[in-house]
């Protein structure tokens, strides 16, 4: 058996599920579900809708829990790759049923600590940690057991799943702090996400029982094609592809966080330039369905510097247009390419890299990618507070944009002379 894939799918289908067995459609339903309320949609990005009752109860400064939300950023960056391991030695369903167990318990504590600063950094630690086993490198380890045709597609299924998420649930957060305060909140938010995440996991979550008879044989290099995990670590590809997604994270980040106040001080009311946020997450999901289409039927070379290149478009037009219509049509490009990125990096690692070890795999590249939330926004800040303006950042993500093109060309193009021929990519 080959231990890698060719790097382009050459026979998409005209139904993209069309080629699929039944077992593998309810296996993709349930990444689906289970990507609806990972971490990211259920803690981290609805943190924030509970911080103005959180400040004004505990008396905390906003600088304190920004501190608090940092350090379970780290923990879950520190910990993906470990549970990437996990996976790669105890399959993927395993991992994300205790994702599903330990994620509403970890919310809960928020809901119960007692007023100590301390325990409420002890939660957040508990919380990266539990983070690491929901996140999407976990959840995404399962589309490439079933699916090798449509690939990109089936990958595009669990980012639309991310989506939905992050689009229902924050607003639905909100009318529960509002409607029992913020504690509470936390506790009726954990149940629902307990009862879903759970439920999901034991009706649809599945690994293929032919990877899995693969692990526990310990035959992966026989069985499993692609590489070994220090062949992948030795790749001068895979850290091209790192660089690319991590420059990728620190730009959209960095750019989501400050957009409001980027349009205000361009003279755009407030209520108008928060709208941007929402075309940014409604251009994503439209950018992961595409990309994982386009992913099936042309080359990952030209969808993904298609792709990026729509990233710096939309940042040179919201460095340059001014007010208008030009910051939206920005906030769309940005929002359709980092849709389209979160489907690219998976179907480019396992194309290249294989089943082998493809949770480890993604998972060190995911925890990489977890460096932007807290990059992103950082840098922004520092160069406002510097120079009062958003333009020098700017210029410089234009440029860091520009770059990350042409490492991923090379990592593509590249063949690695640092492991064996036998594994080379077609």
């Amino acid at each position: 058996m080959s231990r890698s894939a060719p790097i382009v799918s050459k026979d998409a289908a005209i139904l993209p599920w069309a080629p699929w067995s039944l077992a593998a459609r309810w296996a993709l339903l349930g990444t689906f579900v289970a990507m609806s309320v990972i971490a990211a949609t259920t803690f981290f990005i609805p943190f924030g809708i509970y911080l103005g009752q959180m400040v004004k109860a505990l008396g905390w400064s906003r600088g304190q829990f920004s501190f608090g939300f940092s350090v379970a950023s780290l923990c879950g960056a520190a910990m993906t790759p470990v549970s990437g391991w996990l996976v790669d030695r105890y399959g993927s369903r395993i991992i994300v049923t205790a994702g599903a167990l330990l994620l509403p318990l970890a919310m809960a504590c928020f809901g119960v600590f007692p007023v100590s600063y301390s325990a409420f950094l002890a939660a957040c630690v508990f919380m990266g940690v539990v983070s690491a086993l929901s996140a999407p490198s976990v959840v995404l380890s399962i589309p490439p057991q079933w699916v090798e045709r449509n690939l990109g597609f089936a990958f595009a299924i669990g980012g639309v799943g991310f989506g939905v998420g992050a689009t229902v649930l924050p607003p639905l957060t909100a009318a529960v702090v509002g409607a029992v305060g913020w504690r509470e909140a936390w506790l009726v938010m954990a149940g629902l996400v307990g009862i879903v995440g759970i439920g999901n996991s034991l009706l649809l979550i599945r690994d293929n029982p032919d990877v899995v008879r693969a692990r526990r044989a310990r035959a992966a290099s026989e069985d499993l094609p692609g590489f070994s995990f220090g062949e992948t670590i030795r790749s001068v590809a895979y850290w091209l592809l790192i660089a690319t997604y991590l420059i990728v994270a620190v730009v959209y980040t960095g750019v989501a966080f400050h957009v409001v106040p980027l349009l205000t001080d361009m003279g755009i009311p407030p209520a108008q330039a928060a709208s941007a946020l929402g075309i940014m997450g409604i251009a994503s999901l439209f950018g992961r369905l595409g990309t994982g289409l386009l992913l099936d039927r042309m080359h990952v070379l030209v969808v993904g510097c298609s792709i990026l290149g729509g990233l710096a478009a939309g940042l040179i037009t919201l460095t340059f247009a001014g007010a208008g219509t030009a910051p939206y049509i920005a906030a769309a490009l940005i929002g359709l390419a980092v849709g389209g990125e979160a489907d690219l990096m998976p179907f480019i690692l396992r194309r290249r890299f294989g089943q082998r070890a493809f949770g480890r795999t993604y998972g060190l590249a995911y925890g990489f990618f977890q460096l932007g939330p807290i990059l992103g926004p950082l840098a922004m800040g520092i160069v406002f507070d510097r120079t009062h303006s958003y333009q020098q950042i700017l210029y410089w993500f234009i440029a860091a944009v520009l770059t990350s093109i042409a490492l991923l060309a090379f990592a593509v193009l590249l063949r690695d002379r640092t492991v064996p021929a036998s594994v080379q990519p077609c």
